[in-house]
């Protein structure tokens, strides 16, 4: 069951994708994670889709994390 109750939502990502680490945003409506090929992705609940953020050439984006208004995502990518 859901945390905060509600239905439970099925999140599809394209077969490729590896998920190596994920976080909720604060609002619960947006999921970032990231996968082994080095992208940082976020799927929309509401939509059901997933947009990529960033495909890095220098390895997976680290200490990623949402602002407190789940508008933003700061992350770090260095090589």
């Amino acid at each position: 069951m859901p945390q905060m109750g509600g239905d439970w939502t099925e999140v599809q990502t394209p077969k490729e994708h590896v998920i190596t680490g994920f976080h909720w945003s604060p609002d619960s409506k947006k999921l970032s994670y990231t996968t082994e090929n080095w992208e940082l992705w976020v799927f929309d609940m509401d939509t059901k889709k997933a947009d990529m953020v960033l495909k890095s050439a220098t390895g997976s984006p680290a200490n990623y994390d949402w602002s407190p208004d789940s508008k933003w995502i700061a992350y770090v990518d260095g090589g």
